[in-house]
């Protein structure tokens, strides 16, 4: 049980409506993106290799 805990407190990256929802908050949570590279990042495509 302290395992579950602990791994929902430190690993828990929010509810998203889909899975391209969150991956762009995990990109954008992780760095910031230069406004003219942002254009190639494709959350789609991030969130469909995570099914």
């Amino acid at each position: 049980m302290e395992y579950a805990r602990k791994a929902l407190e430190e690993n828990y990256n929010g509810c998203h409506s889909s899975l391209a929802d969150s991956a762009e908050e995990l990109t954008t949570g992780a760095s910031e993106i230069p406004e003219h590279l942002a254009f190639y990042i494709d959350d789609d495509r991030m969130g469909a290799t995570w099914k």
